[in-house]
């Protein structure tokens, strides 16, 4: 019966296959005189449910295995092995490592063992800084430091030379892997490569010219360092660069750009008049409490008016107390993440019901959704009920439930227990 399944899950019929692979990682029992099947089952389904078996075995033969099928399938099983298996896989990771088109799945099974695979990292740093060594070796050496994270961040010192070294391959890498241990020695070198570009936001992956803030904000104040290669920010023609710029020096706390923050705060995009009212409460700019004091009072937007009134108040605190009405609030934080908090967009204007009329009025002047883009709830039905009169309305929120409410014609409304419902279906 076996043999029969390692013969299905070998053949050309794909479903078939996949079952077959399936029936034999439950069938228990391998040993590592089954390495060689095992191995040709999973050449021929990569990331398949039969890598648990490989990895139960667990032999040197097994671990090679797994970590050659990471380079066709680096979403599946065997990179989920490999990780349970821990630091005894990552020799056989390394070679992957030194290969740029799989490199990736293998710094991905390395960070997922976490701490465990931190032993490593005084090693790869001996070796990345070795010019006696090959490039790609050192290379990937570079790339399982930025695997491990801050765990390696003992072990960068060595790696700073490196950011000048004559090859940019190394340069670059050098980078990422400071850059991924929160190494302060790597900040400059991107601060420098940091430039306004008036470039059109991109909502999902925002501007090339801004990612590189992001990276900088990982190192909070200590990143004070780069403030005079960022100023060009608060000057560029995209709102979206003052915004991310006017961010970054309250997140690093470069208390010299509090004269372009004040004249940020005449700014025409709300969202920078926020971000650099907010600043001058973080950076303690006692000498812009007359341009705060004008935004708190005049400003169209309420929230503005409030992160201003919020600064003044934080002006006469120490530079080291606390003030949270300047920090991210709790909506901001649900829907950006905590590392991304500090954005400003809608999530950090109040929560407001919506206008059930679809109408505004602003300035005196009337407007609202066209006719097209006004329809009924898709998720709200109601039906008119005949005996006894009124109405039943269903809402349906999905997984997360929903509720069912009758209203009669001349009584109250009683509302039936939500039911939660699971799936997709």
């Amino acid at each position: 019966m076996r043999h029969a399944l390692l013969e299905r899950a070998v053949g050309t019929d794909l479903r078939s296959r996949q079952l077959a692979e399936l029936l034999l990682s439950a069938w228990g029992g391998w040993t590592k005189d089954d390495v060689l099947e095992l191995a040709k089952v999973l050449a021929s389904n990569h990331g398949g449910m039969i890598a648990h078996a490989l990895g139960d075995i667990g032999t040197p033969e097994a671990i090679e295995v797994l970590a050659n099928d990471i380079r066709f399938a680096d979403m599946g099983q065997s990179d989920y092995v490999l990780s349970k298996i821990g630091p005894r896989a990552v020799p056989y990771l390394f070679p992957l490592l030194e290969d740029p088109e799989s490199a990736r799945a293998a710094a991905g099974v390395i960070t997922r063992m976490g701490a465990a695979a931190s032993p490593f990292a005084e090693t790869w740093s001996k070796l990345a800084a070795d010019p006696d060594q090959q490039i790609k070796a050192r290379l990937g050496a570079l790339r399982g430091i930025a695997a491990l994270g801050k765990t390696a961040r003992g072990s960068t010192g060595r790696l700073h030379p490196l950011l000048a070294a004559p090859e940019e391959k190394l340069q670059l890498a050098a980078v990422d892997a400071l850059l991924s241990a929160e190494d302060p020695a790597a900040i400059e070198s991107i601060a420098g490569k940091c430039r306004p570009e008036a470039a059109p936001m991109d909502y999902y992956g925002w501007m090339h010219s801004t990612l590189c803030l992001q990276n900088i904000w990982r190192f909070g104040t200590n990143a004070a360092v780069a403030g005079p290669l960022l100023l060009p920010f608060l000057k560029s023609n995209s709102a979206d660069e003052r915004l991310m710029g006017a961010i970054t020096f309250g997140v690093i706390g470069y208390r010299p750009a509090s004269v372009p923050l004040r004249i940020a705060l005449a700014d025409a995009d709300w969202r920078v008049v926020y971000a650099a009212a907010r600043d001058l409460g973080r950076l303690r700019a006692a000498e812009a409490a007359p341009d705060l004091r004008v935004i708190a009072n005049t400003h169209w937007l309420p929230e503005v008016r409030r992160i201003a009134t919020a600064s003044l108040d934080a002006l006469d605190l120490p530079p080291e107390t606390p003030a949270p009405a300047l920090e991210p609030s709790k909506r901001s934080i649900y829907y950006n993440g905590t590392a991304r908090g500090d954005f400003v967009d809608g999530y950090a204007l109040d929560d407001l019901a919506p206008c059930a009329q679809e109408q505004w009025q602003w300035q005196s002047i009337d407007f609202g959704l066209p006719d097209r883009r006004r329809r009924q709830d898709p998720y709200t039905v109601t039906a008119r009920l005949k005996r006894p009169p009124g109405l039943l309305t269903g809402v349906n929120h999905g997984e997360f439930g929903g509720s069912l409410t009758r209203r009669h014609s001349r009584s109250r409304s009683e509302s039936a227990p939500s039911r939660r419902q699971y799936g997709s279906g």
